[in-house]
This record gives C-alpha cells, sequence and structure tokens, in this order.
C-alpha cells in the first residue's frame, strides 16, 4: 500500500513503460472537475509511453448528466464508457454487475 503522505509528483516518477507498452484502462472521474483530473491522468499515462485504452466512468445514477464523458473523449481521442456507480456498502453488488458485467468482459476482450 502506498503511504497516505505520498506527494502526487512522487507518483508521476513511476517507471516508463517498456518498448511494447500493455494498454492502459483509466478509471476518470464523473465528478464536477473530474474532465480536468482525467486529461492529465491520462496525459501522465501516455507521457510514461503506455498505450491509453479506454477511459471509464463511473457516474451515479447511471451516468451521462454532465457530459464528461463527451468532453473526456473529444479531448483524449479515445473512447469513454459511462457506467452506474456501484452501490454504496453494505448493499450488494449483484444487481449492479447484471447491469454492468457486459461492458466489462467487452473491455477485457479489447484489451
Amino acid at each position: 500500500a502506498l503511504p497516505t503522505a505520498l506527494p502526487t509528483a512522487k507518483l508521476a516518477e513511476a517507471p516508463r513503460a517498456t518498448e511494447t507498452p500493455l494498454p492502459a484502462l483509466l478509471v476518470g472521474d464523473a465528478a464536477l472537475g473530474g474532465i480536468s483530473a482525467t486529461v492529465c491522468a491520462a496525459e501522465l499515462l501516455r507521457s510514461r509511453g503506455h498505450a491509453l485504452h479506454e477511459v471509464v466512468l463511473f457516474e451515479p445514477g447511471g451516468g451521462g448528466g454532465l457530459g464528461n464523458a463527451e468532453a473526456i473523449g473529444a479531448a483524449l481521442g479515445v473512447r469513454v464508457r459511462s457506467l452506474p456507480a456501484p452501490p454504496p456498502l453494505p448493499e450488494p453488488l449483484d444487481g449492479w454487475w447484471e447491469e454492468v458485467g457486459a461492458h466489462f468482459a467487452e473491455l477485457l476482450d479489447g484489451l
């Protein structure tokens, strides 16, 4: 586990990808201000040589309300999936998984 006091700049020192990088799947921020945070995270991945495959946003209530998916997709040139956020604990994940499981299967097949 990472120490809680680790500065963000230290995280940016992560090793660069190999000559044949694995595709990266970025879980972005669907909240207000999330476009900037997600684009910055994607730029860091790309600057380290990682190939950004897709961005996933978990949005409360099913998503799409703020338009972040469209804006992030336009800024990064990758597909962005907007999926409903998992239910809060202690609610079971069964119903949520039935709703989003096919998306995860498709993501894995694409990687």
